[in-house]
């Protein structure tokens, strides 16, 4: 019994984890784990959205730049 639970436990952080890496908003992730509130889900899974916030930055200035070449060529 105390090895399920350790099992379904890890199962749901996997879940939540797969979710936000999917880039599924962090308060349907907390609605989908009963969360009664998002600074629950943030207290657990912050560390997940700051490397996404992160990534998401990268991607941005890529974007910028790519807009930026395509604009100084015409």
């Amino acid at each position: 019994m105390f090895f399920f639970h350790l099992e379904a436990h890890g199962m749901r952080n996997t879940h939540a984890s797969v979710l936000l890496s999917m880039g599924v908003r962090i308060i349907y992730v907390s609605k989908r784990l009963g969360h009664h509130n998002i600074a629950t889900t943030y207290k657990h899974y912050a560390h997940l959205t700051t490397e996404m916030h992160k990534k998401d930055r990268l991607r941005i200035l890529r974007f910028l730049k790519i807009c930026n070449k395509r604009t100084n060529q015409i």
